[in-house]
């Protein structure tokens, strides 16, 4: 066992096998007789799919749900041989992110999401979250809460009472820098929130802009993870539009923004970018009409 633990967390097939037969000894001897035998399909699968990396940031959707789980679950017993992108889960670090947004300031913010942080900053809060996990934005909501706690005289130390200790490291210094590291962490995806396998068929739906059929039906053949992501994300984006008065961020301006962060073209060839941009904008508005009309439901 102790074996298997250390092994785990290996960035390697080792780690992937570890993580199974960890799995397995967390079991009862009832339930590990329960199990079937594993086959070469498992095997391969825990190979390739069970590795748990050492920080949410440029990995895939489903490395970075095994990584939060796995970090807050260390004895979990979940099935590992099974892919948690089932799962109608949006990433804890997405909507840290985007709460911190929405608590610094995003909809007060002219430009945002257009403006980018200090690059060292950034990248020291990008460090920090690698180290530290996810302390550093829980304490940046806990203190909003507290804020407007205390700004309704609602007992505010009541918003704080749950904080095991004081946080004392580096934070965000705005809705910019929160922002700026969002569109990082979905641009760090190794297969975007669009999957590549799907690139073709989001252009292609932006050809039957009299309606969004094309554009909810490719939705809904979508993992129930990033089904859920894009719904969290588009809610946050269509919340954020209530105030494009004075964020002077309309639907246009987003769509721009968020484009290259939530799809791109499988090759990686420029011309390409170049050519496919103004579709895959087209999209990204077609995304944010469907979420105003509540189009953007994880199916069951």
């Amino acid at each position: 066992r102790k074996a298997c633990l250390r092994k785990r967390r290996t960035q390697s097939a080792i780690g992937g096998l570890a993580c199974a037969c960890f799995y397995t000894l967390l079991l009862s001897e009832d339930e590990r007789t329960k199990l079937d035998r594993l086959t070469v399909d498992d095997l391969e699968f825990a190979r390739t799919n069970c590795m748990i990396p050492d920080h949410p940031f440029n990995c895939t959707l489903e490395e970075c749900l095994r990584y939060e789980h796995y970090t807050n679950n260390p004895l979990s017993k979940t099935n590992p041989l099974q892919l948690f992108t089932l799962n109608p889960w949006v990433p804890e670090i997405m909507r840290g992110l985007i709460e911190c947004t929405k608590c610094l300031g995003a909809s007060t913010t002219e430009g945002i999401f257009r403006l980018a942080g200090d690059t060292d900053d950034v990248i020291a809060l990008k460090e920090e979250i690698k180290a530290s996990g996810y302390k550093m934005m829980s304490d940046v909501v806990r203190r909003a809460a507290f804020g407007n706690a205390k700004a309704n005289g609602l007992g505010a130390l009541d918003a704080l009472k749950n904080q095991d200790e004081v946080y004392t490291g580096p934070t965000f210094g705005s809705c910019v820098e929160s922002g700026d590291l969002l569109k990082q962490w979905l641009r760090g995806l190794k297969d975007p929130l669009i999957p590549h396998a799907f690139y073709n068929s989001a252009l292609e739906s932006v050809n039957f802009s009299s309606d969004l059929k094309a554009t909810v039906a490719l939705f809904n053949n979508l993992m129930k993870s990033n089904q859920a992501s894009i719904s969290y994300l588009v809610d946050f984006l269509v919340d954020l539009l209530q105030h494009k008065d004075v964020t002077l961020m309309d639907e246009a301006a987003l769509a721009i923004v968020f484009s290259p962060n939530i799809l791109k073209e499988p090759s990686g060839d420029p011309s390409k970018f170049a050519l496919n941009h103004e579709k895959e904008k087209r999209f990204v508005l077609q995304l944010i009409e469907a979420g105003k009309r509540g189009l953007l439901k994880v199916r069951n």
